[in-house]
């Protein structure tokens, strides 16, 4: 639910609320004022009445009517004064139908002039509910007045309010730390919102100065720690070259380039697992991954055959995605290799595409460690081979830059890696 909906729906149930209490204390203050005025009326009455019959002595005032009864009796009655709301049933002035008429009544028991009088007077009620049904439609005509124009203010005077919050949220969603871009970002005389962009701002500012940081580190790195042992290994070329070495010393020194070596492919995999975690690659071409794919199986195809494997290679459709080739290319090159590492001899290794994801398979033995942690660092599926076991650790990373999701199985004696479009590129 959007911030400006929660803020109207709490509005419009408070304002509903405060109608619907509000409106109804309103109505019986005002139905109990009518009816004091009423009583205070009838009252008055009385003391006329009252007044007349003491100084004129009995007299008769007519037939009972609806507003006015009195009646004498020679014994005293208890004094006593009842008031009360009661109903008559009569005609309607208005469309001469027999209805239910509401009366306020006062009963008064009282000796005048020593006999025991008993009048009652009544006034009817018919204008006092007329009333209440007046201001019962006013208020609700008020409510409709007033729950248009919170729904006007909420798209009229509230969005253009929060405008520079949400041209803030559209600059978040946007912001990409490799950009390296002036931010354009509106100016609000709301202070909150003027706060979050400086709080926007001194975040971007310290996220491109570590960024810019790491990045001179790795490209730093990377250059100081491939020199020496570039220049070790020319070193023991030399060496090696020497025809007065004796074989234990030569067994040493091919050991010493072995790990030279794997010491260069280690450097080169943790600083290109760095630079695509840290995303110093940019996903601006439009890459035929099929293409990529066809080239990885051209590569292979001389590895594949020295075990007697075929490559067989199939593309329903195009499969297109925004991203970095040379990435995109040590993604499908690391997955071919390893189903020709791990794939039995004279067996065919099958890649299919068909638009939307490819995958490669190859038949094998099970790996001896569990499925999730293939894609860790440092995770061998045979630990007695040469492997870094940082191969798939970075198809990982790469499918995650890249909006891919890399899934791997194994079923019916063979290994399955699935690539699909999972989610857009970030």
């Amino acid at each position: 639910m959007k911030l400006i909906t929660a803020t109207l729906r709490a509005y419009l149930l408070f304002t509903l609320l405060a109608f619907v209490v509000g409106g109804a204390i309103t109505i019986v203050l005002l139905k109990a004022l009518v009816v004091e005025e009423i009583d205070e009326s009838l009252w008055r009455d009385f003391e006329k009445i009252q007044e007349t019959i003491e100084t004129e002595g009995e007299m008769t005032f007519g037939s009972p009517t609806w507003e006015r009864e009195i009646h004498f009796q020679a014994t005293p009655l208890p004094a006593s004064i009842n008031w009360k709301d009661t109903v008559i049933i009569g005609v309607d002035d208005e469309d001469d139908e027999m209805e239910e008429i509401p009366f306020r009544q006062l009963t008064v028991n009282q000796t005048i002039n020593g006999y025991g009088t008993q009048v009652t007077l009544r006034a009817s009620l018919i204008e006092t509910d007329d009333l209440v049904e007046v201001v019962s439609i006013s208020l609700i005509i008020l409510f409709i007045i007033l729950l248009a124009g919170l729904i006007l203010i909420n798209r009229q005077v509230l969005r253009k309010i929060w405008h520079p919050f949400f041209q803030l949220l559209e600059s978040f969603r946007s912001y990409r730390v490799t950009d390296q871009q002036p931010k354009k970002l509106p100016e609000s005389k709301i202070y909150e919102f003027s706060q979050l962009k400086e709080a926007f701002l001194s975040l971007t500012q310290q996220a491109e100065t570590d960024y810019n940081s790491l990045k001179n580190f790795t490209e730093n790195a990377s250059h100081e720690i491939q020199t020496p042992i570039a220049a070790a290994k020319t070193a023991l070329d030399m060496l090696l070259q020497n025809e007065h070495l004796e074989e234990s010393q030569q067994a040493h020194l091919h050991t010493l380039y072995s790990s030279l070596n794997r010491l260069s492919r280690l450097n080169h995999g943790l600083l290109l697992l760095t630079k695509i975690e840290n995303r110093q690659y940019t996903l601006d071409e439009e890459i035929a991954l099929n293409a990529v794919l066809q080239k990885s199986v051209e590569h292979f195809g001389e590895m594949a055959a020295l075990k007697d494997m075929r490559l067989h290679f199939h593309s329903e459709h195009p499969f297109s995605i925004k991203g970095a080739k040379a990435l995109l290319q040590i993604l499908c090159d690391n997955l071919l290799k390893n189903a020709i590492q791990h794939g039995h001899a004279g067996s065919v290794i099958s890649i299919i595409s068909d638009g939307q994801s490819f995958s490669i398979s190859n038949p094998g033995n099970p790996f001896p460690i569990e499925s999730k942690k293939l894609f860790e660092r440092f995770t061998k599926a045979n630990p007695a081979s040469g492997s870094l076991g940082l191969g798939l650790a970075i198809c990982q990373q790469v499918c995650l830059l890249h909006g891919l999701s890399l899934t791997y199985t194994y079923s019916d004696a063979h290994h399955h890696f699935m690539i699909r479009k999972a989610y857009p590129s970030l």
